[in-house]
């Protein structure tokens, strides 16, 4: 949850479970009539025709600063050594995207490519709920890890695929 200006504009915060987003305003704005409350106005870094969020600064969704590029470094280090997970696990599964946990949400990514890879090779596709789950989770990790190293989800896609494989 956020703090009364905890963060401020400029700032990478990773909003939710929704995106990665730069704090482009914090103001006051009165939304339906009600009066004027304090928000974040936040805009998706990796979706050029994203929409705006407004986040109230009391609001109950979680927000948080991106990591830092030190900590991506490491997070990436440790992908050849993730733990296997039971991707089928929709507890578990919506578990890894409420913690914001990038390694965790990693682990999953790196089960569903697998599990794509073989359907792949028996010409078939993964379920729709499973490609959905992947996109969000790909969104979320590679878009925060990109954030922090300053580069494009995509140049952080290869790396991380590179590394699943090692």
């Amino acid at each position: 949850m956020t703090d009364a200006k905890q963060f401020e504009k400029g700032d990478c915060v990773l909003y939710g479970v929704r995106a990665v987003c730069r704090i482009s305003d914090v103001g006051s704005l009165a939304f339906g009539g009600d009066k004027k409350r304090p928000y974040y106005t936040l805009r998706p870094l990796f979706e050029p025709h994203g929409e705006t969020i407004y986040a109230p600064l009391s609001g109950h969704v979680s927000i948080r600063p991106v990591m830092s590029a030190t900590a991506a470094r490491l997070c990436l280090g440790k992908l050849p050594q993730l733990p296997a997970v039971d991707a089928d696990d929709p507890i578990g599964r919506q578990d890894a995207l409420q913690s914001q946990d990038c390694l965790t949400l990693l682990a999953y990514v790196r089960a569903l490519r697998l599990r794509e890879a073989e359907l792949a090779r028996a010409n078939r596709r993964l379920r729709e709920a499973d490609r959905r789950f992947l996109e969000h989770a790909e969104k979320l990790a590679y878009g925060e890890l990109a954030a922090a190293l300053e580069e494009t989800p995509e140049a952080v896609r290869a790396r991380a695929e590179a590394a699943f494989l090692a």
